[in-house]
């Protein structure tokens, strides 16, 4: 799945399952029930960070997201392995 903006690429989503749930829930929201990969692209379309999860969760309305058992590596090689991030997409 990729997310673009203006035409611009932003992120690039690989999951090898996704479900997404519309009806009966206050906000829409897409579940990723297993290992999912992230790749956020800067504006030279180079890949700035890579985020890989065993399980993460979007909702589609307030742009949060949240994932667990978590790898960010930025452009620098710089590695953060957590155990559980939330972040807001409308602040990055």
């Amino acid at each position: 799945m990729l997310y673009t903006d203006s035409g611009q690429c932003k992120f690039r989503l690989k999951a090898p399952l996704m479900d997404h749930y519309l009806i009966g829930v206050k906000e829409t929201y897409s579940e990723f029930l297993r290992e999912w990969y992230i790749e956020h692209y800067g504006k030279e379309n180079t890949v700035k960070t890579t985020i890989k999860a065993d399980y993460a969760i979007r909702y589609d309305v307030s742009h949060k997201m949240e994932a667990v058992e978590v790898e960010i590596v930025n452009e620098n090689g710089e590695k953060l392995k957590t155990e559980h991030v939330v972040w807001d997409e409308e602040k990055t």
